[in-house]
């Protein structure tokens, strides 16, 4: 299932007790009135790159351009948002476009429906062999500590399964 809204939105629906999703989302998801929390983050920044055209050589390059995401709200998004603030470049000044995974992303790219697009290893990787150009790459030093990856899972879980409590520590109340 691509991107963190879907995954997030299938833990609010019952679908899955956890997921594996970024922090952003679940973040977006919380000041939406939702319970969804994190229970565990094994990195705390972003990890995920912005790969462009050849002929795109800095962030600047990207006004006016389409930058490939998962999706709106999705660790993606939120690396796209934070390679702009660091070149300058305001949201405005590119167009989105939601891909639905970070494949899809890659796809898009190599196929030219995107000029930019956001995607993590291994497609990365692809990208770098098939030409393409590593335009952004976060550090821990030049961005905010944001969860990008993490268990996830319901709040209002625990309170509907007891027997979830305690086996692990994968559930836990929202506070």
């Amino acid at each position: 299932m691509g991107g963190s809204p879907l995954i997030n939105a299938a833990i609010l629906a019952g679908e899955f007790p956890i997921g594996y999703t970024g922090g952003g989302a679940v973040i977006s998801s919380r000041l939406s009135g939702s319970d969804l929390i994190a229970i565990a983050s094994p990195l705390p920044v972003l990890t995920i790159d912005g790969w462009s055209r050849p002929e795109i050589k800095s962030i600047a390059d990207v006004r006016g351009k389409r930058i490939g995401v998962t999706r709106f709200g999705a660790s993606s998004y939120f690396s796209a948002l934070s390679m702009l603030e660091s070149g300058g470049v305001k949201p405005n000044e590119v167009v989105f476009i939601q891909n639905g995974g970070v494949g899809e992303s890659y796809a898009a790219l190599a196929g030219g429906r995107v000029d930019v697009c956001m995607i993590g290893y291994p497609f990365g990787l692809n990208a770098k062999n098939a030409g393409f150009n590593l335009l952004f790459r976060p550090l821990a030093d030049r961005i905010r500590p944001v969860s990008d990856r993490g268990h996830r899972g319901a709040g209002g879980l625990a309170q509907r399964r007891p027997e979830s409590q305690g086996r692990g520590g994968f559930f836990t109340r929202a506070q």
